[in-house]
């Protein structure tokens, strides 16, 4: 993360300490993966005093290992490929792009990472100390899960609700994001004997639909978001029940027994709707109880959707952060989570970075067992890190429940650097990536004047 007062233990304070730093430690790396693969021809160098033997793998390196040198250097050093500038600091819609595509990238990642060739990774930034944290190489292919799919579907909920408000109609944002997962519901579930799914399980959003009538909306289009991706049958339940009966599940009137993080990245896109931090946790939560209402899920994606909101908005991390500690800690029940966020914050200043996973481990014991610990263990992991990839490895290392883990760490870090911040070799193997681009640009081009006013002055000063 830019913003210098996290100082993770470890690393240097200074951004461009620990990019060079990084850089060294990528070197290292690279120079071993390779030693065995060049060929080491020391008769061929006579020039006197000559360092060939130690540096034989940088002169001999085949072209494959030059690509790979120079595109993992880009990432670190966050340029645009082959460029010799810096990418520039991002706008809003940057932000949210960034969020969104970064989020379904970390869904995809941690999904393939079983298949997945590992190499040791040495932090290398103090003498005698090698990491047991594995780097994981992203696949020519990788799927996204239900865990995107429902972020997309919130969010193309939440345009039509910005639509509305926007058009002179107002409509309950929260009504409209139910209106999306009984349309997600219908293309997932497999009851051959419910010849017309629309009209039973759209519930109350169907009642009018004519005979064989089919969800409406841009996703119901693209294959990526009807196909079945191993939902959790406790979601599912969940929404069903609400189809037969017409009744929401909320906080105080619980009615789904779903747990974890999955619905931290979906609820977390309340951060679109206002711009009052109270009334972005509250949607956030009514969001996030539709199909988990139990506090430690709840009150993290509140918790999560601030600090989001924060992002977009431009705030360094930290005041992100804050923002959401604060407005958590007016709720009821929130002293689990609220302790959380104290831990994570004291584990990065206080003890060296990155933690070796058995060391995490100690302090999240489920490795994401419910939305806090999964929300802990990626503000953890996005904190000590500065690139897209560096924060996916972490948090893939660290967590037991890996896609909720990643897909959090990818949106936080996604919005701290923005779309163009997300390297070709984790975007193109995702194929759900461009059309959840295009829905965040959507939802950004809904709230042009909200979030582009201090950007336009920044970049247009009235002088």
């Amino acid at each position: 993360m830019r913003d210098p007062r996290i100082a993770a233990k470890g690393w240097p304070k200074a951004r461009t300490d620990r990019i060079s730093l990084k850089n060294g430690n990528w070197y290292a790396a690279w120079s071993t993966r390779w030693r065995n693969r060049v060929p080491f021809r020391p008769d061929s160098r006579a020039v006197e005093n000559s360092d060939y033997n130690l540096h034989y793998v940088d002169v001999e390196a085949p072209v494959e290992a030059e690509v790979e040198f120079g595109d993992r250097g880009d990432e670190i050093n966050l340029k645009s490929p082959r460029d010799l500038l810096r990418l520039p600091l991002p706008t809003g819609a940057e932000r949210l792009r960034g969020a969104l595509v970064s989020a379904a990238v970390g869904d995809a990642f941690a999904g393939s990472r079983d298949g997945l060739t590992t190499y040791r990774w040495n932090s290398g930034h103090f003498p005698g100390h090698e990491d047991k944290l594995l780097d994981y190489l992203p696949k020519d292919m990788m799927w996204s899960c239900w865990i995107s799919q429902m972020m997309t579907y919130t969010g193309e909920g939440l345009v039509r609700a910005l639509t509305g408000r926007r058009s002179g109609h107002p409509v309950d944002p929260v009504s409209t994001v139910q209106h999306a997962y009984q349309r997600w519901l219908c293309h997932m579930v497999e009851d051959l004997d419910v010849p017309d799914h629309w009209r039973t399980y759209g519930g109350q959003y169907s009642r009018t639909a004519g005979d064989y009538a089919s969800p409406d909306g841009p996703l119901s289009d693209e294959l990526e978001f009807v196909v079945r991706r191993n939902p959790d049958p406790a979601v599912m339940e969940a929404l069903k029940t609400f189809a037969a009966t017409g009744i929401r599940s909320t906080p105080t009137n619980p009615r789904s027994t779903a747990r974890g993080g999955d619905v931290l990245v979906r609820a977390a896109l309340a951060a679109v709707w206002s711009e009052d931090l109270s009334e972005t946790f509250d949607l956030a939560v009514a969001i996030a109880a539709l199909t988990h209402p139990q506090p430690e899920d709840y009150l993290a994606a509140g918790t999560l959707a601030v600090v989001l909101h924060q992002q977009i908005r431009d705030h360094p991390f930290l005041d992100c952060l804050a923002a959401g500690y604060q407005q958590l800690a007016t709720r009821p029940g929130h002293e689990r989570t609220l302790g959380m966020i104290d831990q994570v914050v004291g584990l990065v200043r206080n003890v060296r970075a990155p933690m070796q996973a058995e060391n995490l481990r100690q302090h999240f014991p489920g490795g994401g067992a419910d939305a806090t610990e999964v929300l802990g263990i990626g503000l953890y992991s996005a904190m000590v890190s500065d690139y897209l990839r560096e924060a996916l490895i972490l948090a893939l290392n660290y967590a037991a429940e890996p896609r909720p883990v990643t897909a959090v760490a990818g949106m936080l870090i996604g919005a701290e650097y923005g779309i163009r911040s997300v390297p070709k070799v984790f975007r193109d193997p995702v194929k759900s990536v461009d059309t959840i681009d295009m829905l965040a640009t959507d939802i950004a081009t809904e709230l042009r004047d909200v979030l582009t006013d201090d950007e336009w002055h920044r970049r247009y000063p009235p002088t």
